[in-house]
């Protein structure tokens, strides 16, 4: 079985004409490439014959079968995981996204290769070829999806060792350093949406959030920010906004620890708190850190403070959490918490050594 072939047409259109169980299907679409896979992806969901469909599969490169992948999972993707495996398709393992799926490809070294590979960066619309090379983590992520695509069409998976992943600490500020951010960015354009994120609140989340999401709980009197959706930018990188969460322990009620914040929320109108794109946030607040010598934390940088914060003040493993969307599975909370003991440790036995030298 053949992979359909598109012919331009007189108006500069391309038609691919197929057949799937005997009838005549035509698919005419502006380019080339757009005609072909839409063809094959029409051919790949009419068939539901599983022998059918592998021989369908074995006719497909890589790329064309990621294209069969998303259009037949799509539905259950995160638009930002959409747009993540658009960017594994474009930028990642070049060298055979245009060889056949099934052929015998020696993954080993594609991935020994890929290392070697430089980061492209997309800045207005124009790529940059960086000076950093691929991480161990992406080359995880871009052969997680290789694996799902080759199960999806039930082929076998190729045995392959990847390099150890490096967890880098994304930087936060200490509780110190807080009270002295609260006051650098009192008024400041963005103040309300920076005091959300210290609130543990997610870019994604807190771009949603709307002044009727600030809400006083009957049960004890006290303010809270309801936390229900997201918004996630797609793989046209438009912004979409969803129901879900990021997981299901995601959506929840967050105390209002900051009084700032409900001075801000009053005087804000009513709707979305923060209307702009998010991708204006942190330049300026990276700004402010760095003129006051503070680290450069970012804006997940502020989800992670609030994280620091409750270690500081000795909020139990599973408040933290809860308050910050965690799922219990994740190691988040434990890892900032294991690397504040050991700061206190380190302090403790300055103190000691101190003490004894003084002494003499």
């Amino acid at each position: 079985m053949k992979t359909p072939t598109a012919k331009e047409l007189p108006s500069g259109k391309w038609r691919v004409q197929t057949t799937v169980y005997g009838r005549r299907i035509s698919v005419t679409r502006d380019t080339k490439t757009e005609a072909e896979n839409d063809a094959m992806i029409l051919k790949f969901r009419q068939s539901d014959v599983p022998g059918i469909r592998k021989k369908i599969a074995k006719n497909l490169t890589l790329y064309k079968a990621i294209d069969l992948y998303l259009a037949d999972t799509t539905e259950g993707l995160s638009p930002s995981t959409v747009k993540s495996y658009r960017s594994m398709q474009k930028y990642r393992f070049k060298s055979v996204m245009d060889k056949p799926l099934a052929s015998d490809i020696n993954w080993q070294y594609v991935i020994s290769e890929e290392k070697k590979c430089h980061i492209i960066k997309v800045y207005k619309g124009k790529e940059i070829v960086t000076n950093k090379t691929v991480s161990a983590k992406t080359i995880k992520n871009a052969w997680g999806l290789v694996e799902k695509i080759m199960k999806h069409f039930k082929l076998p998976v190729p045995d392959v060792t990847l390099s150890k992943v490096i967890n880098i600490e994304h930087e936060f500020l200490d509780p110190d350093d807080i009270k002295v951010f609260l006051k650098l960015i009192e008024g400041h354009r963005y103040e309300l949406p920076y005091l959300l994120c210290l609130h543990g609140l997610r870019r994604s989340e807190m771009i949603v959030i709307k002044k009727s999401d600030i809400f006083i709980k009957k049960s004890d009197g006290k303010y809270y920010i309801r936390v229900y959706g997201a918004a996630v930018y797609d793989e046209h990188n438009k912004l979409v906004e969803k129901k879900e969460n990021k997981t299901v322990d995601s959506r929840r009620e967050v105390p209002v620890f900051i009084p700032r914040l409900l001075t801000l929320v009053d005087a804000a109108p009513d709707g979305k708190l923060y209307t702009k794109s998010p991708n204006n946030l942190t330049r300026p607040l990276n700004t402010v850190l760095r003129k006051n010598n503070l680290p450069e934390v970012g804006l997940h940088g502020l989800r992670h403070t609030f994280v620091s914060l409750a270690y500081h003040l000795q909020i139990p493993t599973l408040v933290t959490k809860k308050w910050g969307g965690y799922s219990k599975n994740s190691t988040v909370v434990e890892t900032i918490y294991t690397h504040l003991s050991r700061k206190d440790e380190e302090e403790s036995l300055q103190k000691v050594e101190a003490f004894y030298t003084d002494s003499e």
